[in-house]
């Protein structure tokens, strides 16, 4: 690979296991989707609106009519597709620009050059990477474990909701009319219904509905189960770091050092964005694109997503205190952290990430 850094740089096939860190190219990605949107704005501008209502018209009729589907000349319907396949286009533009699938995860464009390039170290031992999901408490409480029960029982969604809905009425529509009445409360169901109704009534008239329900449930040793779930959440964005050991042996191997240490240090932060002397925002930093091999073959496995690298920390003389005779260090010890641009899926495991 040319203009790339590595290390070890003397004798570096000793290991055949490296990886390797190249940059995308963001703004070739940007241009990129300018360009199609740009493109597509272009295309419908020299189509008038008479053109292209004529185009749905004629293929809403050969929709209704396969008669006059086989009298339309093949030509003319190709030109009608053609022009409402591009005011799609631009009224749905992330249809194609923007929304990436897995491969195009692993194509993406990066830089390699002098003052951008590819970097390659060794493979480190002992690093570790996690695979999460979250999952939330959710409670259901008394209408919704019964929701639940109808439509696993079969019944539809609506019919569950309403049905549901009506049995948590009928419970409790008579709960002022209830505290005129004999309560057992030795009975643990009567004593749930008794917490309900002193609630609601307290709620209502004296405003101590939470007191009343609480000396109910003090007296009957009763509670209501809320019906708590585990309900899938979300997926968080994968992070993981790297550690590498870099001990010079030779002064070009420790200016190698030197600039990837510099290297990553310039692409973790955002280019600031100046206007008449005066900083007014940032550019998003570049991501990196992580490749792992053994023997010159991608490991299985160990796919990354683009990541973007979120801190750099570096320790000088780790193996000493004394420095080379060109004031380079003995050795560097760099830690590297990533954090994935967007979260896995299923697919993403399947395609050997």
């Amino acid at each position: 690979m040319a203009n790339t850094l590595r290390y070890p740089y003397e004798d570096p096939d000793d290991y055949k296991g490296t990886i390797v860190f190249k940059v995308v190219n963001e703004d070739a990605i940007r241009q990129a989707a300018v360009s199609a949107i740009e493109a597509s704005a272009s295309a419908v501008y020299n189509i008038g609106s008479g053109e292209y209502d004529a185009a749905v018209e004629l293929l809403e009729n050969v929709q209704r009519s396969a008669v006059l589907a086989d009298r339309i000349d093949p030509q003319k319907l190709k030109e009608s597709q053609d022009i409402v396949a591009t005011f799609k286009d631009v009224r749905n533009p992330s249809r194609d620009v923007g929304v990436t699938s897995i491969e195009d995860d692993l194509n993406l464009p990066t830089k390699n050059t002098a003052e951008c390039p590819y970097v390659q170290l060794y493979l480190p031992t002992a690093f570790q990477l996690q695979d999460a999901v979250e999952f939330e408490n959710f409670e259901l409480g008394r209408v919704g474990a019964v929701a639940e029960k109808l439509i696993t029982d079969g019944v539809g969604l609506g019919s569950a909701a309403f049905n549901a809905a009506a049995a948590g009425l009928e419970a409790f529509k008579n709960a002022p009319s209830a505290l005129t009445k004999q309560i057992d409360l030795s009975d643990p169901a009567a004593g749930l219904i008794g917490q309900s109704v002193a609630k609601k009534v307290g709620l209502g008239k004296l405003g101590y509905g939470e007191e009343l329900s609480g000396a109910v449930r003090s007296v009957t040793g009763t509670q209501f189960n809320p019906n708590t779930r585990a309900l899938f959440k979300s997926v968080p964005l994968r992070s993981f770091n790297f550690n590498f050991v870099m001990v010079p042996t030779s002064k070009a191997e420790a200016e190698q050092a030197k600039r990837i240490v510099r290297h990553f240090r310039e692409e973790l932060y955002p280019t600031g964005l100046d206007m008449a002397g005066i900083n007014y925002g940032y550019k998003f930093p570049n991501r990196f694109v992580i490749e792992t091999k053994y023997n010159d073959v991608t490991i299985a496995g160990l796919k990354f997503l683009p990541a973007y690298l979120t801190g750099v920390s570096t320790t000088y003389n780790t193996q000493g205190m004394g420095m080379h005779s060109d004031g380079n260090f003995s050795s560097t010890s760099i830690t590297l952290n990533f954090t994935e641009s967007k979260a896995l899926m299923k697919q993403h495991i399947q395609a050997d990430f």
